[in-house]
């Protein structure tokens, strides 16, 4: 007797070639294995095993690991470099940019209203006027945006490091 050796890529392309070979692969993988997880997923209770990081209450970075999807588990992120900057940096960001604001908020409805926004183009933090497409950090005025991204480049530049 001979021993066959197969990854899991191989047999997936073996597979429906023969019923003798079918056998033999599923002797070794599950259905499940053999059509590896769906990509497209339509609900999110129907994603299985959930797995990332999730802020804690201390504003600390907690791994989770559920076996389905739960409540508790719809505050996960992907990764830590998420959680890291959209749990906690961000939420920062948005108490500051609220003082630089004062009381202007931007309406993305409205052309006429210019904001000036910062954002990362070409892999560099800039800053530039928008009218109606949303940018997470805008400003009133080319000023206060400026000034923003001076006070405060290292927070903005954990944040993007999270996209």
């Amino acid at each position: 007797m001979k021993h066959l050796q197969l990854t899991l890529e191989q047999a997936r392309a073996l597979s429906g070639q023969s019923d003798d070979l079918d056998n033999l692969i599923r002797e070794t993988w599950t259905e499940d294995e053999l059509r590896g997880k769906p990509w497209r997923v339509k609900r999110f209770e129907a994603l299985g095993p959930i797995m990332g990081c999730c802020v804690g209450n201390m504003a600390n970075i907690v791994p989770v690991v559920k076996p389905e999807p739960c409540v508790s588990s719809r505050a996960t992120f992907s990764t830590e470099q998420q959680a890291q900057s959209f749990g906690i940096t961000y939420p920062m960001l948005t108490q500051l940019m609220a003082r630089y604001r004062e009381d202007w908020v931007p309406d993305w409805g409205n052309a006429r209203q210019v904001k000036w926004c910062i954002y990362k183009y070409d892999g560099s933090i800039v800053t530039g006027h928008a009218e109606l497409t949303p940018h997470p950090l805008s400003f009133p005025t080319k000023e206060r945006a400026e000034a923003f991204l001076s006070d405060h480049r290292e927070l903005i530049l954990e944040f993007y490091k999270g996209m």
